[in-house]
């Protein structure tokens, strides 16, 4: 048999005993229950801006005439469904028992100024501020303090609601609305023109009747085309134009690049540009051919 090694022990009592004391200590706790208690109290019906405040990456959305928007760092309008549910999130910050109250602590839960800072305005007066951290231990928390606290909290489900690139907060929409309410569409490639046409509830190009699952994955496409990524700075020689979808009085250019794998896209409704991968302009770009059947 072994000999017990007391040292060993001793060595071992002496480090749980570190570890209580530390934990325990004021200010800090491993105590992570619920509290019930939710950080901030605001009204979101009333909220109509949020500045978010991250090193070089700030970044404003403004609610104009009951539509969000952004502001700075470029002129855009915000996906309405992604602002929208921000707003409630900030307001469904519910904390746990307090982890640190050490202002020297703050660095290491990533809520100092380090961390991005998320003001929310009601009727244009600051409602609440809150310092983002970094994921807790089961990464589905994260830490939050209050600005102008030192108290660190642990919240659930915040994720990356707040950590999001310019990109992520814009609206992708391109052209959209009910695919019903089409009735037709024109495409110009070069110098062949075709229409699509609805006639007494069926599908014809011309005198020629149309594939109805053609023309419905069509429509499926065409009425909620998104964008890949936005354009702001055109380069200086756009180049030559591709084709042209009129639909419901707006029409939509494309614009091949020379690699043959993206169209730059813009509409005659928007000076916005966007960029979309080929297989996404494949879905509209369709030949007349595309849309007969098989055995036309």
């Amino acid at each position: 048999m072994q000999k017990i090694s007391w040292p060993l022990i001793a060595v071992l009592v002496v480090l749980l005993i570190a570890t209580i004391v530390v934990l325990n200590r004021p200010g800090e706790s491993s105590r992570t229950a619920s509290t019930g208690k939710y950080l901030v109290e605001y009204d979101s019906s009333v909220v109509d801006k949020i500045e978010i405040t991250a090193g070089t990456s700030d970044i404003t959305l403004e609610k104009e005439a009951g539509v969000w928007k952004i502001t700075s760092p470029v002129q855009a309008k915000a996906e309405q469904k992604t602002v929208e549910s921000a707003v409630g999130r900030g307001t469904s910050l519910e904390i746990s028992t307090p982890v640190s109250a050490n202002p020297e602590k703050q660095r290491l839960f990533l809520v100092d100024s380090s961390g991005p800072l998320v003001t929310f305005f009601a009727r244009g007066t600051p409602a609440a501020s809150v310092r983002i951290g970094k994921s807790g231990p089961t990464f589905t928390d994260t830490y939050i303090r209050l600005e102008g606290s030192d108290e660190v909290y642990l919240t659930q489900g915040l994720g990356n609601m707040f950590v999001r690139q310019i990109n992520d907060w814009r609206d992708k929409t391109i052209f959209k609305t009910e695919a019903e309410f089409i009735k037709e569409v024109s495409f110009h490639f070069g110098d062949t023109t075709f229409a699509l046409i609805l006639q007494d509830s069926v599908w014809r190009i011309g005198a020629r009747e149309a594939s109805e699952p053609a023309v419905r994955g069509f429509l499926s496409s065409l009425s909620n085309f998104m964008t890949d990524t936005f354009v702001d700075s055109m380069p200086a020689a756009v180049p030559p134009l591709t084709a042209t979808i009129t639909v419901a009085g707006t029409e939509i250019h494309f614009y091949r690049q020379d690699d043959g794998t993206k169209y730059y896209v813009q509409t005659s409704t928007s000076p916005q540009w966007f960029e979309i991968q080929q297989w996404r302009a494949n879905q509209l770009l369709k030949r007349e051919k595309d849309f007969l059947p098989a055995s036309t």
